[in-house]
């Protein structure tokens, strides 16, 4: 598995992991800056699909975390980009109708 400090990639649930409900967990902050200086990576991961990227955006802007839309990979994400060669219906909430993933 290698040593955690050789690794660039991290990919982190949000609800739960970084922060519950409004609340950042301790040590949020000094993990992301970390992962910044050495010169990784982090994604944001959620399967709750009843918000937008936009919404995650706006809220870890006010938990104090920038972020950027492609910094996120949601279910809807893994949805869209599905390889769906036989016919398949999806239902959504209105306010995600019209998406597309954020690459």
């Amino acid at each position: 598995m290698g040593n955690l400090a050789e690794k660039k990639l991290f990919l982190l649930d949000m609800d739960g992991t970084i922060y519950l409900d409004e609340d950042l967990f301790d040590g949020t902050m000094d993990f992301l800056a970390h992962v910044k200086k050495i010169g990784g990576r982090y994604l944001f991961l959620t399967n709750n699909s009843s918000r937008s990227v936009d919404a995650y955006v706006q809220k870890l802007g006010r938990l104090g975390i920038e972020a950027q839309k492609e910094d996120f990979l949601t279910s809807t994400d893994a949805t869209i980009e599905g390889d769906w060669s036989q016919a398949c219906f999806f239902l959504a909430a209105q306010k995600l109708t019209g998406m597309t993933p954020p690459w």
